[in-house]
């Protein structure tokens, strides 16, 4: 699961372990970018490279514990 919390005026976005909730990984905005299907406008990350994905990689995230079970 994805977590996106401000405070004070500062973004973090974390990866959190769907089960227990614990820390898995920090994100920044291009980690979780993602294009629609059917959406012809172009869609450019912070290095300037096209994204073209349409789902990412933290969908269902699982912490190192969890993830034995």
């Amino acid at each position: 699961m994805i977590r996106l919390e401000i405070k004070n005026g500062k973004q973090t976005i974390t990866a959190i372990c769907n089960k227990c909730k614990c820390h898995v990984k920090d994100l920044a905005p291009d980690d979780i970018v993602v294009k629609k299907p059917n959406n012809s406008n172009k869609i450019y990350d912070s290095k300037g490279n096209e994204i073209t994905r349409t789902e990412h990689d933290y969908v269902e995230c699982k912490c190192e514990h969890c993830n034995h079970d």
